[in-house]
């Protein structure tokens, strides 16, 4: 699926990524950015008013283009997906959320 904001620019800008950043940088961006990602989410829980949405819309996408590099480095099967999608709609959590 693609986004609206993945233009033909942006596009371009990940492929330079991964014919030029190392397999190693680029985890270890995508782990900043999820750490920071983590830190605003649990200021927002533990500070409100403290961290905006927008700080939060921020970090996502910063995550979102570490995740598609990544992709292109780790392809996701089907397979696997499709084992991820139906543990999820079997798990208890699930199935309480779908009586309510």
């Amino acid at each position: 699926m693609k986004d609206d904001w993945q233009t033909k620019e942006f596009n371009y800008g990940i492929e330079v990524l991964l014919a030029e950043k190392p397999l190693d940088k680029s985890i270890t961006k995508a782990v900043e950015e999820l750490s920071e990602l983590s830190v605003k989410l649990l200021q927002y829980l533990n500070k409100p008013g403290g961290v905006s949405s927008k700080d939060i819309e921020e970090e996502i996408i910063d995550c979102e283009m570490h995740f598609i590099v990544l992709k292109k480095y780790f392809p996701i099967s089907e397979e696997v997906r499709n084992e991820k999608i139906n543990k999820f709609l079997n798990s208890a959590e699930y199935k309480a959320l779908k009586i309510k």
